[in-house]
């Protein structure tokens, strides 16, 4: 199955992710379901026949023909939701030598480094991010673009107390790193079109 093309027709994927998102009813009074990161992992990886990359310490969570895709699973708030992408603890004994700019284009370069790396590694020339967002008696899912980050064009606006952000703007990127924890946050939207939703859990 080409996943680019043809993602939304496996049924058996959504069937199972239907089914492990109502098992959460027997164990949460909560009316958004409960979904593990490495269920979904799993599950994206068994019927869409991908590596499962997600414990190889790159960038991706799987590879599906050359594409590298970063699996997430979080609660979605009015089709949209700001999560960690990243990390670089890490490295953080050498980003603590930068400041304002400088320190943030370190954190973009850094960011490019390891998704080259798994390119290199694993033969991958484009990605995404394939979202499972878990919403009041459902599920959202749908896939969010995954681009490198453009290193020339870093505007930043500051925030009061220890947080600097970055926005990478464009009609559908938008990243953001806290510097204070070295993390990487990237906005996701679900635009109507391209999403499928699963309601009436």
């Amino acid at each position: 199955m080409s996943f680019v093309n043809e993602w939304k027709q496996n049924k058996e994927y959504f069937s199972l992710l239907e089914l492990m998102a109502r098992l959460s009813n027997l164990f949460s009074d909560s009316s958004i379901p409960f979904l593990h990161y490495r269920v979904t992992e799993n599950l994206f990886c068994k019927y869409y026949k991908a590596e499962n990359l997600s414990r190889s310490d790159t960038a991706y969570d799987a590879k599906t023909g050359s594409f590298g895709v970063g699996i997430k699973t979080f609660t979605l708030t009015n089709n949209a939701s700001t999560e960690k992408v990243a990390e670089f603890n890490s490295i953080s004994s050498e980003l603590k030598k930068y400041k304002g700019y400088d320190l943030a284009y370190q954190l973009a370069v850094a960011r490019n480094e390891r998704m080259m790396l798994g390119q290199r590694l694993y033969g991958i020339s484009d990605g995404f991010y394939h979202i499972i967002g878990r919403v009041e008696n459902g599920l959202t899912v749908f896939n969010s673009s995954y681009p490198l980050l453009n290193t020339e064009k870093i505007p930043i606006s500051i925030l009061p107390l220890y947080y600097w952000i970055i926005y990478y703007l464009s009609a559908e990127v938008n990243y953001r790193p806290i510097i204070k924890h070295y993390r990487l946050f990237k906005s996701h939207f679900c635009r109507k079109l391209s999403c499928l939703q699963f309601n009436k859990f």
